[in-house]
């Protein structure tokens, strides 16, 4: 994600669990407060970071990352407005985190519309072809499930899985 000034992290979009805490630096953790104050960044405007909450330690990181695809869409109420950055798993294979589509998704290049990739779902665990700038994704009236997106930018597939 893009950050700009600061942020909470908060649980199923509801501000009655939250957690906020005070950063020291990029790449090291430090303690999630519950209702804790924005924690604040420092960072460049076109810097990307990836925040990791882990709920059993109630630690938070904040960790930089290259730029790279990222899923965008109709999720988590964000209405195209908000990339969820992939991570690289090597030899061109790239993964989402885990969302909840409320409709139609692509992944982009660098967050920007350049060089996106769309496509056609048949079904969870099916591989299916990646079209350069290709119609929006969709998985039909699955949107109660919670999914991660698997690019393959080598043989331009992608494959869906439910969590």
């Amino acid at each position: 994600m893009s950050i700009h000034g600061g942020f909470i992290i908060r649980k199923d979009r509801n501000w009655n669990i939250n957690r906020g805490g005070t950063i020291s630096k990029i790449g090291q953790h430090f303690d999630a407060i519950e209702n804790g104050q924005n924690i604040l960044l420092q960072i460049e405007d076109d810097s990307l970071v990836q925040v990791v909450y882990d709920d059993t330690l109630e630690l938070i990181t904040v960790n930089p990352i290259e730029k790279n695809w990222s899923v965008i869409g109709d999720f988590f109420n964000l209405n195209w407005n908000f990339d969820i950055y992939m991570r690289p798993r090597g030899n061109g294979i790239f993964e989402s985190e885990i969302f909840h589509p409320d409709g139609e998704f692509k992944i982009r290049w660098n967050g920007t519309w350049n060089n996106d990739r769309g496509g056609k779902f048949v079904k969870y665990g099916e591989i299916f072809k990646a079209i350069k700038g290709g119609d929006n994704i969709s998985v039909g009236e699955n949107y109660d499930d919670m999914i991660k997106i698997i690019y393959d930018s080598n043989k331009e597939e992608f494959v869906i899985r439910t969590v």
